[in-house]
C-alpha cells in the first residue's frame, strides 16, 4: 500500500494474508514491473489467503472471499499465482435486482451476478474463449478486474517443454505483422555449453543494467520488499537501490550499493556519462555517475510527470537535451528538458507533454541518427500490440502531434532495439515467443511491408542486445509465466534471420526471469530479475 502513498486502513489485518495476488492485467500494474515476484512477501499469516481491492462503495455488494484451492500453493514458491485454480467460496452469488449477469468457467471459479448499478456493457473473455462475462461500466471496474484475473485473463502460461520442430515460421516478411499471432510454442535448440558466462549475486530483485562508456563500472537498478512490524502491525513497503559493480574483474564485483526512495526500474546514461537517469513510479530519477562511483550522495533532481504513472523505461536524445519516459499505466511517453532542468533547477516548467501510444507503453529506442524515437505499446492481453515511429524533434516541441507511423508488432511487444546501421529495428514480442525485425524505413514509407524477419524463440522474450557488430543478437527468454524453475537466453543469427532462414543457433542457460541487458565491448550483462542475480556473458564466445 505505501506505494500507493498511504497505509492501510486496517493494518492489523495484514496479519492474516499470507500472499497477494495481482493481475498482469490490473491497470494499476498491468506488467507487473513495479512488484515483487516473490511469494510471501510478508512473514506472517495464515494459510492461502488473498486480498483483493475494490471501492468502498462496492463492498455492499461484494461478500465472497476468495481463497487457494489445496495444493495451488506449491505454485505459489515459483513465484506464480495460479489464477484457473482459485475458487469462489463463503456465500452465494451476489445478486442483482435486474440485469443478471451469467459468468461461468471450466475452472472452479462461478460467478454468477453483478449489481446493476453498472455502467456501459463491456464484453471479457476467457484467453481459452470458453467463457463470456458482460456487465455495465462505472467504478465495477475493480469487479471486473477480479472477473478477469479469477477467470484467467492472465498471460498464457508457456512452459520450456512446449516446443515446435524449427523456429521457422510460415514466410510472412516484407509483410505487416499482423500474422505473428499469440502463441504458447517456442522452439528448439541446442544448449549452448561453451559459452562462457558467470553469475555475480545482488541483493533484491534486479531489474536494469547500465555500463559506462568507458566499462569501468555498471548501475543496476533493484526494488526490495520489506516487511516491517510493530507490535501487532506487519507493514509492506518498497525500498530501491542501485548497486554499483566494478567490472575489472569477470564477472563484476560489487564496489557498493545506494539506496533510493520508490522502485527503481528502468536505466539509461547520458551520452556524455555524467548521469544515470532512472524511470521511478511517476517519472525520472536524474543521478551523478562520478558521484555514485565515488560513494557520494548521487541524487540531482527527479523530473515528474503528475497525470500518469508507472514510469518503466527511460531514454534520452542524442544530443542529451531530452528525456522520454515510457508511463506503462499511461498509455503515453512523458517528454522533459532535461537540459533546462540541469541547468536552471528541476520543477514543473521542465515537463514538455506526452507522446499518445497504445496500451502499456514499455520499450524505447533511438535511431542511430537520433531523428526517430521507436516505441512498443503491449496492447490487450492475447492480442496484438503494436510499435510506433514517433519523430524526435517533433516530440520535442509538440509530443502530442509527434507520432509518424504505427504497426502490429506481434502480441505484447516489450523491448526494441535499432541495428547500428539504422536499417532494422528489432522487437520482442513477448506474447508470441518470437523475435521481429523492421525494415526502418518501410516503417516510415509503407508500414505495412514494414516486417522483415520472424523468429520463433523461447518462452517470453523480454530484453535483447545486438552483439558482435551487430552479427548476433541475444535474448532474454524470461519464461516468466512458465512453471519450470529454468529461463535461457536465445543467439540468433541476425543475417540468417533477415534472409528467412533457421536463425536460432541455442540457447544460454540463465537465472530466474532473465530481463535487461548491457554491452560494452565482449561482456554482456543481463539481470536475472526473480533469483537476484547479475549474468555476465563473454560474447566472443558465441557461436
Amino acid at each position: 500500500m505505501t506505494p500507493f502513498g498511504r497505509f492501510p486502513g486496517n493494518a492489523p489485518a495484514f496479519l492474516e494474508l499470507d500472499d497477494v495476488v495481482l493481475s498482469d492485467v490490473c491497470l494499476c500494474r498491468r506488467n507487473d514491473e513495479h512488484l515483487t515476484e516473490r511469494s510471501d512477501a510478508l512473514p506472517v499469516g495464515g494459510f492461502g489467503q488473498v486480498v483483493v481491492a475494490v471501492p468502498a462503495r462496492l463492498l455492499s455488494s461484494v461478500g465472497d472471499e476468495f481463497k487457494d484451492a489445496l495444493g495451488v500453493r506449491s505454485n505459489l514458491t515459483s513465484r506464480h499465482n495460479d489464477a484457473f485454480a482459485v475458487f469462489l467460496a463463503g456465500h452465494g452469488y451476489i445478486k442483482a435486482p435486474s440485469r443478471p449477469v451469467g459468468f461461468s468457467t471450466s475452472q472452479t471459479l462461478r460467478i454468477g451476478q453483478l449489481s446493476s448499478f453498472l455502467g456501459d456493457d463491456v464484453a471479457f473473455r476467457t484467453l481459452s474463449g470458453r467463457s463470456v462475462v458482460r456487465f455495465r461500466w462505472t467504478l465495477g471496474m475493480a469487479i471486473a478486474l477480479t472477473v478477469m484475473l479469477l477467470s484467467g485473463c492472465s498471460p498464457t502460461k508457456e512452459s520450456s517443454s512446449v516446443s515446435s520442430s524449427s523456429e521457422v515460421r510460415p514466410k510472412r516478411t516484407g509483410t505487416s505483422a499482423n500474422n505473428v499471432g499469440c502463441t504458447t510454442a517456442v522452439a528448439t535448440a541446442p544448449t549452448l555449453t561453451h559459452v562462457r558466462t558467470d553469475m555475480t549475486p545482488v541483493q533484491g530483485l534486479p531489474f536494469g543494467v547500465v555500463t559506462t562508456a568507458d566499462g569501468a563500472w555498471s548501475f543496476v537498478s533493484s526494488s526490495n520488499t520489506i516487511a516491517s512490524t510493530s507490535g501487532s502491525i506487519t507493514i509492506a513497503s518498497t525500498s530501491g537501490s542501485i548497486t554499483v559493480l566494478d567490472n575489472k574483474v569477470f564477472p563484476p564485483t560489487i564496489d557498493r550499493q545506494v539506496a533510493l526512495v520508490g522502485t527503481p526500474l528502468g536505466e539509461t546514461l547520458s551520452h556524455d556519462g555524467k548521469y544515470l537517469l532512472i524511470a521511478d513510479d511517476t517519472g525520472i530519477v536524474v543521478l551523478d555517475t562520478a558521484r555514485l562511483e565515488s560513494g557520494n550522495d548521487p541524487m540531482v533532481g527527479t523530473l515528474q510527470e503528475f497525470v500518469g504513472g508507472g514510469a518503466i523505461e527511460v531514454a534520452i536524445s542524442p544530443d542529451d537535451q531530452y528525456a522520454f519516459v515510457s508511463l506503462e499505466n499511461s498509455a503515453k511517453i512523458a517528454v522533459f528538458n532535461l537540459s533546462d532542468a540541469l541547468a536552471n533547477g528541476f520543477g514543473s516548467q521542465d515537463f514538455i507533454g506526452t507522446i499518445p501510444l497504445g496500451l502499456a507503453p514499455v520499450g524505447m529506442a533511438f535511431s542511430p541518427d537520433g531523428r526517430w524515437l521507436y516505441a512498443t505499446s503491449e496492447g490487450q492481453v492475447q492480442a496484438p500490440g503494436t510499435l510506433s515511429v514517433i519523430d524526435v524533434k517533433e516530440a520535442e516541441a509538440n509530443p502530442a502531434d509527434s507520432v509518424v507511423s504505427t504497426v502490429v508488432a506481434g502480441c505484447s511487444p516489450v523491448r526494441v532495439v535499432v541495428s547500428h546501421d539504422g536499417q532494422t529495428v528489432w522487437v520482442t514480442a513477448r506474447g508470441s515467443d518470437a523475435l521481429l525485425g523492421f525494415s526502418a524505413s518501410s516503417l516510415v514509407s509503407d508500414p505495412s511491408l514494414a516486417l522483415v524477419a520472424d523468429v520463433l524463440v523461447g518462452p517470453a522474450p523480454v530484453g535483447l542486445s545486438l552483439v558482435n557488430n551487430d552479427s548476433r543478437i541475444v535474448v532474454a527468454d524470461s519464461n516468466r509465466f512458465g512453471n519450470a524453475k529454468t529461463a535461457n537466453l536465445s543467439v540468433i543469427n541476425t543475417d540468417a534471420a533477415l534472409a528467412g532462414r533457421s536463425a536460432l543457433l541455442g540457447y544460454i542457460p540463465a537465472g530466474l526471469f532473465p530481463r535487461e541487458m548491457a554491452l560494452h565491448g565482449n561482456e554482456l550483462l543481463v539481470t536475472n530479475y526473480s533469483s537476484s542475480q547479475v549474468e555476465a556473458l563473454d560474447t566472443t564466445t558465441l557461436p
